[in-house]
Parts: C-alpha cells; structure tokens; sequence
C-alpha cells in the first residue's frame, strides 16, 4: 500500500474586503505577508509586542493569571464604584505582574497576547531604551554612588572612579527599574569619559545577566515574525525556504561549480535563529 504524495500547503485564497483568518493566538497565515495589515505604521512598541506575544512563557502566564485578575478588578469596580474593566478578550485587559516577571517581559502589566492591536498604553514598555523614547515618562530616583555600587556589587578603581564625573554630593540618577545617567563634562576631553563609562556599563551589564543590545534590522522584523508563525504552524525548514524564496524573502545560492540553487533549509534556519535572538531580547 503507497502513502499519498506529499503535497505543499496552498496559499490562502485572497477574497476582496475579507479580513484573514486568525489561529487562536490572533496570528495571521504565514504564507501571506498581506495578512498582516499595514506593519509600516507600527511603533516600536507594537513591534515589540508582536514578538513578545508569540513567546510560549508570555502566554502561559496571562492564561494563568487572567481569570482571576478579572474576578479581583471586577471586586474592586464594585467597591468602589468604578468602571467595569474590559474583558479578557477586550484589547486592554491587562493582568498585573509581580517585579520578578514585568522586569523579564519588560511591562508594568501584561496584556493579553491574543490581541496584536491594543491601546498604546497597554503595550509601554518600562525600557526607555526598548522603545526609543516613546515609553512612559518617568521620574529619575537619586542615589548616591556609594548605594549603586554596593548594590551592584561592584568595586571601582580609582582611576575609574576619577574617570568618571559626579556631582559634589557624589550621585548619579538612576531610572527605575533598569536605566541609569552617567553625566559628562564638556571640559574634559571626551574619549576618557566615554571609555571609563563604557566599561563601568559594561560589568553592570554582565553582573546582572543584562543582554547588550546588538544592531537592529525593522526591514526584517516581519519576515521574523512569519517565521516564528510558521515553525508555530508546523512548517519544516524546508517548506519555508522554498516560500521564502518565492517571494524573494531568501536569495538562491551560488554553487561552487556553477550556477545557481534555491536555498537551502539552513537559510530559513539562519533566519529562524535569528528571529528568535531578537524576540527574547528585543
């Protein structure tokens, strides 16, 4: 008895003014790049949030917490007479996150990741640094050098410690949760400063398992997210690489005799890996 051959899955059938369909998490087909609406208009955030939706630890804590987050705010719009809260399927909804979890997802609160279009609100980040300045405004805390440092855990020479400038009353600001200001001078030569700062971060960085944020490419954020969708949807490598390859998403190889090939599923591996470096650290 012979198996049936295996075929490619067809690409979605396209009908005028029909939205696409979505799988439970609210992702559109991967095939289709046009499924996913107009991603020119995003904001960092919403990029952000596209990824971060997609990860397996963001949506298994909304699921756990959402149901009784609900039941507390509805208790609390009772007592004291405030509006209902949105439900759990509205965009909005959002479960609170103790410090451990919004200081790894990188949110006050946690929306819920079956919705990609929600308030800008919902999708702040409390990382300046992840959103270029269109986060929330936040008050700096003042502390001293001495508090940074013994918190860090972190012993300074006193070179680096004249390379660097501080106020008379020896502080510096520090952004809660996890931004920090150094102040230069502008009379003292810069490349000092900069290369003093620069290693001061630097530990800061490797002592608290901070990851250093590496050059970005947006051009590529949706072909990483159609391929982070299509492992989801149980694609092979192979079968992307021939798709991405016909929507011209990867190029064909040369070959070492000549000539030229389709890409091999390495190709899609590469970009899959690269996906997902950025979605863990975005």
């Amino acid at each position: 008895m012979t198996s049936a051959p295996r075929t490619k899955p067809a690409k979605p059938e396209k009908t005028s003014g029909a939205a696409p369909a979505l799988n439970e998490w609210g992702i559109s087909d991967w095939r289709d790049p046009s499924s996913y609406g107009d991603t020119k208009g995003w904001s960092n955030n919403r990029w952000r949030w596209e990824f971060y939706r997609r990860r397996h630890d963001v949506r298994h804590v909304f699921d756990q917490f959402a149901p009784g987050s609900l039941q507390i705010q509805h208790r609390q719009a009772d007592l004291f007479g405030d509006p209902a809260p949105s439900e759990i399927s509205e965009p909005g909804f959002s479960i609170e996150l103790d410090r451990r979890l919004s200081l790894e997802f990188g949110y006050p609160r946690l929306p819920n990741p079956r919705i990609g279009d929600q308030p800008k609100h919902a999708i702040t980040t409390i990382r300046g640094d992840a959103v270029k300045g269109d986060g929330a405004v936040r008050m700096p805390a003042v502390q001293t050098l001495q508090d940074v440092l013994r918190i860090a855990n972190i012993h300074l020479t006193d070179e680096q410690k004249q390379g660097l400038l501080w106020d008379e009353g020896q502080k510096l600001l520090v952004i809660e949760p996890v931004e920090i200001a150094i102040a230069f001078s502008s009379n003292r030569p810069l490349a000092p400063q900069a290369q003093s700062a620069t290693a001061w971060l630097k530990e800061i960085y490797a002592r608290e398992g901070w990851s250093i944020q590496r050059r970005r490419h947006p051009k590529k954020w949706l072909d990483y997210l159609r391929i982070l969708d299509a492992k989801e949807a149980g694609a092979t490598l192979q079968e992307i690489a021939e798709i991405f390859h016909a929507q011209g998403v990867l190029s064909r190889y040369k070959n070492p005799t000549g000539g030229y090939s389709p890409p091999p599923p390495q190709a899609a591996g590469a970009l899959l890996q690269a996906a997902r470096a950025l979605q863990s650290n975005f």
